[in-house]
């Protein structure tokens, strides 16, 4: 019991995971990248997607109902962190 609660909690933390609560690349396989919404919020909106959007380009993510009408405020560049792929700012 205790190796698969282990288990469990150790995957959490070493996945992206977006608003909905789901692991990007680990739940969601081809959304690897994690794009905030909001930069400065790194607490909401965040989506699981397939590339790193450009400014007022469409949020492609892993459910369409989690993001739909969303547009990319700012351009992003997919950049690999130690927890995971990342959509930064692009400036």
């Amino acid at each position: 019991m205790y190796d698969v609660c282990y288990s469990a909690h150790y995957l959490d933390v070493n996945y992206p995971m977006e608003s909905a609560g789901k692991a990007c690349a680990r739940d969601l396989g081809d959304a690897m990248f994690i794009y905030f919404a909001n930069p400065k919020d790194f607490s909401s909106q965040r989506y699981c997607v397939q590339s790193c959007p450009k400014s007022l380009q469409q949020i492609q993510c892993s459910s369409q109902d989690n993001c739909a009408g969303v547009v990319s405020s700012y351009d992003t560049v997919p950049t690999e962190h130690r927890l995971g792929l990342i959509c930064s700012p692009a400036d």
